[in-house]
């Protein structure tokens, strides 16, 4: 990763054009499944996706904004560079992200098209890995250096880590 820049951090949320809502519901996935599609008719110009298999909600999105611009975005008002960013995901609606940030890490929970996708992969949630992932980038921040597990590659130059 890159040397951080130094200076105030601007503020990137009171102004935003783009905002993102879930609808959830307590019927069944094919259920919802038909209420989306019946919105997507109605409203063309809003984007739906289903985060993963097993959840009952879909994501609300503008048509042509996803994660991945959103990570993009918050980048260049930070006036970082996209190799300057990390992002950590687990779903389908991860995957924007995971393609757009260089440094995309998959926890080991992540369904199979995140994990394949990411460049880095890391424990599970549930144990806190993204935590210790964050832990070990800021105390790589001052020196410059790749955070250990970044450093880590298997024999597919897949980043492969425990922590």
């Amino acid at each position: 990763m890159a040397q951080r820049r130094r200076g105030p951090v601007p503020s990137v949320v009171d102004d935003a054009p783009v905002f993102k809502a879930n609808i959830w519901s307590a019927r069944s996935r094919e259920e919802l499944a038909e209420l989306r599609e019946r919105v997507a008719a109605e409203v063309p110009e809003l984007s739906l996706v289903f985060p993963n298999n097993r959840v009952r909600l879909f994501d609300i999105l503008p048509v042509g904004w996803d994660k991945g611009c959103a990570a993009l975005e918050l980048a260049r008002a930070l006036d970082l560079a996209p190799d300057e960013v990390a992002v950590f995901g687990d779903s389908d609606n991860d995957l924007p992200m995971i393609d757009a940030v260089p440094n995309s890490v998959a926890v080991a929970n992540a369904n199979e098209a995140v994990t394949a996708a990411a460049r880095w992969h890391i424990g599970a949630a549930a144990d806190d890995a993204v935590g210790g992932a964050l832990h070990q980038i800021a105390a790589c921040a001052a020196t410059g250096e790749m955070p250990p597990f970044m450093r880590q590659m298997d024999a597919a130059g897949l980043g492969i880590t425990n922590v």
